[in-house]
């Protein structure tokens, strides 16, 4: 990939997550704001910094795999690791390897910049 292409491309995956971190911080903006958000759609990765209301330090949130399911309007996380430890294990019994419904008509929008 010549360097045109991997500016643009790293571009585009910043605008992507810019737009998706704008409407999470929207949705749930009761629970805190997430601060920071990484998506490699090549790797499959998110990271997340979220500041979380009533927590003093931001929480780091590492999904290291994930697929989407356009048609069932769902994305699977494989492995996920949260920097508290509460937290890490809620995720791991509530959210890993379960198909996680995304927002009516988000699978197909999901699918471009996941």
């Amino acid at each position: 990939m010549g360097l045109l292409e991997r500016i643009t491309h790293s571009l585009n995956r910043l605008t992507h997550s810019a737009g998706v971190r704008a409407f999470l911080n929207h949705t749930y903006a009761r629970y805190g704001h997430m601060t920071e958000l990484k998506i490699d759609d090549r790797a499959k990765t998110i990271d997340v910094m979220v500041q979380l209301k009533g927590e003093e330090v931001p929480i780091h949130v590492h999904v290291a795999s994930y697929t989407l399911d356009a048609e069932a309007n769902t994305m699977t996380v494989g492995e996920v690791h949260v920097s508290r430890e509460w937290m890490n294990v809620l995720a791991n019994e509530l959210v890993k390897g379960k198909a996680l419904p995304l927002p009516a008509g988000a699978g197909k929008w999901a699918k471009l910049v996941l």
